[in-house]
């Protein structure tokens, strides 16, 4: 990127020479926190996940503790109603 600055000619160029300094390192500051963000969203969407390794992580999640034994449909709030979702809890 190019920036241009109007500097009057009786400004020292050692004072331009740091305010140019200065913005650069605000600049190179900035940059470095918007670029972990990109890298990490480019490299989820790049990332190619072989079957080995979702196998691995879902062998990995069935030696977790059941924390809670009620069925999906029970956590969900299914019932018997004609309604099913939420059907007897709001009168229907």
């Amino acid at each position: 990127m190019q920036i241009t600055i109007n500097v009057p000619d009786y400004v020292p160029a050692y004072i331009v020479h740091d305010y140019v300094s200065t913005i650069e390192k605000q600049i190179d500051l900035i940059a470095e926190t918007i670029k972990p963000r990109n890298l990490m969203s480019q490299t989820i969407k790049k990332k190619r996940v072989s079957f080995e390794e979702i196998l691995s992580l879902a062998q990995e999640c069935t030696k977790l503790p059941i924390l809670d034994s009620r069925s999906a449909d029970e956590i969900l709030g299914y019932d018997e109603s004609e309604l099913g979702l939420f059907g007897a809890e709001y009168g229907h």
